[in-house]
């Protein structure tokens, strides 16, 4: 790999992070990349568990990829010449697809109106990356442009990163559908994260200018 730095990657929950961050560990390789997905779950790598979470440091270990459904502010800055990304979705077919899963997997009993309009679900990306993260996030994916972001990141930093499709949530129970009026509700409960999707759609529909983050460091 041409691109000196780690990749630090925020797995913000139904945004097809499962195939992103599958699709690197085939290009990096297993043995070079590090997952903390909590301290109680299988898929946290044993290096966060003895370093992060033991006694706060930071893994020493050479990697090349690091992934998990953790806030930005937890790695940001804490290595040298790192990238921070994440991929964001638009917020109500994020959130549809999220209850999905709650109902599912995490035996979810509420109602979809009771799911939507709790604050923990709410602005649930702009959360995880910070409601400033436009100057703090170097690339920022979308969801329903995924193969032109993983394109846009491989030109960034000089990789060859494929495009999968993982993860697409085969429930046995359909998700309701969104009427108009529910749709705004969900918006409105959700504004940072529109305006974040917005903003990344926005970006990614300019065309590369100069030259990339790898060719700058080489």
């Amino acid at each position: 790999m041409s691109f000196e730095g780690a990749i630090v990657f925020v797995h913000i929950p139904k945004t097809a992070g499962t195939s992103f961050r599958v699709a690197a560990e085939d290009y990096f390789g297993s043995e070079r990349v590090l997952k903390d997905y909590g301290a109680d779950s299988e898929e946290t790598s044993q290096a966060i568990l003895d370093t992060v979470y033991a006694d706060g440091s930071m893994p020493q270990r050479d990697f090349r990829f690091l992934t998990g459904h953790y806030p930005a502010s937890k790695y940001a800055n804490k290595f040298n010449n790192a990238a921070l990304v994440t991929f964001v979705r638009d917020p109500v077919s994020r959130v549809l697809s999220e209850f999905q899963h709650f109902v599912n997997l995490n035996g979810y009993a509420g109602s979809f109106e009771d799911f939507y309009t709790t604050e923990e679900f709410c602005d649930r990306q702009s959360r995880l990356i910070g409601l400033d993260a436009s100057t703090d996030i170097d690339f920022v994916g979308v969801t329903d442009m995924y193969n032109e972001s993983v394109e846009r990141f491989n030109q960034l930093y000089g990789a060859d990163i494929q495009c999968l499709s993982l993860n697409p949530g085969s429930y046995r129970t359909v998700a309701p559908k969104v009427a108009p009026e529910v749709a705004e509700q969900i918006i409105a409960l959700n504004q940072n994260d529109m305006a974040l999707y917005t903003s990344a759609k926005a970006a990614l529909s300019i065309p590369l200018a100069g030259e990339s983050r790898e060719a700058m460091l080489a």
